[in-house]
């Protein structure tokens, strides 16, 4: 597994950050590593997600998410006994919360006509940049919960993220019912894994790691 540990690190940047501070604790005590988000690990992030979804017929999209799942298992597998579900709920946080908040971030600012046109949106509404600010918001909320991982700061991270997404999901279909929406980034399988698997997967872990933290 040690090869495809490598892979997850080079494809995944949540999962070589996770990984790291697994590894060595110690490295969220230095300024190199806070850097290393902006400089390495948010450009990295930015560019497989583009790179897979030049895969066409959204098998690019998928692949990407069963390498983001792995990321989770081996998290999972590499975290010692008592702190297996913490360490796999951080994962998820940092790399969904976190990096995924970022990338919406700088969608909805910066290709935000793009953006509305893959989903079905008609392009030029302010309300796209009130958007990405909330995304940004919670992706900050999501590393600074790196450095204090505390199941009280994941609770109220989860929560509101996983209403936004259950409340996301609604809305893509009904606009499939109503208008006949098909576009790939409101219906999609992104949009599926996104909306649906990806929050029961937190509150699934969150749930496990309260109950663990109890314990201990």
């Amino acid at each position: 597994m040690k090869n495809f540990d490598l892979v997850l690190r080079f494809l995944v940047p949540a999962y070589d950050a996770v990984y790291n501070i697994i590894r060595h604790p110690g490295l969220l005590k230095k300024n190199s590593f806070i850097a290393e988000i902006f400089y390495r690990y948010i450009p990295t992030t930015l560019f497989f997600v583009w790179f897979f979804s030049l895969v066409p017929y959204e098998v690019g999209t998928i692949i990407y998410a069963i390498l983001m799942l792995f990321g989770a298992y081996r998290v999972h597998m590499l975290s010692k006994k008592n702190s297996k579900n913490l360490n796999t709920l951080y994962y998820l946080i940092v790399l969904y919360i976190g990096f995924f908040g970022i990338r919406a971030f700088i969608g909805h600012t910066f290709f935000r006509d793009w953006v509305a046109e893959s989903i079905g949106w008609e392009i030029g509404s302010p309300f796209q940049i009130e958007l990405a600010f909330y995304h940004l918001g919670l992706a900050v909320s999501a590393f600074i919960f790196m450095w204090k991982k505390s199941t009280d700061l994941a609770l109220g991270l989860v929560v509101s993220k996983s209403i936004f997404w259950f409340g996301a999901f609604g809305v893509h279909v009904y606009e499939l019912i109503s208008n006949g929406n098909i576009s790939a980034n409101n219906i999609g399988p992104w949009i599926i894994y996104m909306d649906l698997i990806i929050p029961v997967l937190l509150i699934w872990f969150l749930i496990k790691a309260r109950e663990e933290s109890r314990l201990n």
